[in-house]
């Protein structure tokens, strides 16, 4: 909000992370409050998975991130 950003708080901001198959289509979504890209950044990675996953805020690519390897 406006007021907490005056005060100087930061506001979390929703982040959207894609799960992808093999050929590329979206295979899975979910959407998460952050405060910022790096903290983003470690709940994305936090949501292990063996399919490669992109990191949006908004309509800007935050990280795209490999699966784990098999």
């Amino acid at each position: 909000s406006i007021a907490r950003r005056a005060k100087g708080l930061r506001v979390p901001r929703d982040y959207r992370i894609f799960w992808f198959d093999p050929s590329g289509q979206i295979t899975g979504a979910d959407v998460f409050p952050a405060e910022d890209d790096a903290v983003a950044i470690v709940i994305a990675k936090a949501k292990e998975s063996s399919a490669d996953r992109e990191l949006w805020e908004g309509e800007r690519l935050v990280a795209r991130l490999p699966g784990a390897a098999a």
